[in-house]
């Protein structure tokens, strides 16, 4: 399961390991809660209280039931959100819909080049 990060997380089991993506150094934050496994790199967890990243984009288990997986998808869905309607597609990422209504959009990141935790 490729993170939105380029981090991996490879569920074995009951375990899992965590692959940091090309060229990151990042600490994980590996919890279950609820019977969900999360993963968080360091680098993503003050954008997840700032509410700029949604912490459900780390729910390892919640991901693989949606068939978010690596081997169910080329592409990570995201949806992101603008200001004043403005809707700003993650670096790398094809825009599928514009929702100017809501100020948001959808767009997929191919897994090889996901985009940074912080840059747009």
């Amino acid at each position: 399961m490729t993170l939105i990060t380029g981090d991996r997380v490879v569920v074995t089991g009951p375990g899992h390991r965590v692959e940091p993506g090309p060229g990151r150094q990042a600490d994980f934050t590996s919890q279950v809660l609820g019977g969900h496994l999360y993963v968080i790199p360091a680098d993503a967890t003050p954008l997840i209280a700032q509410g700029v990243l949604d912490r459900r984009l780390f729910d390892v288990t919640q991901l693989l039931v949606w068939k978010y997986g690596d081997a169910d998808t080329p592409d990570i869905p995201v949806i992101s959100q603008g200001i004043a309607g403005q809707a700003v597609a993650p670096q790398g990422a094809q825009r599928v819909r514009q929702l100017s209504s809501l100020g948001m959009s959808a767009a997929r990141v191919p897994r090889r080049t996901p985009p940074r935790p912080g840059r747009t």
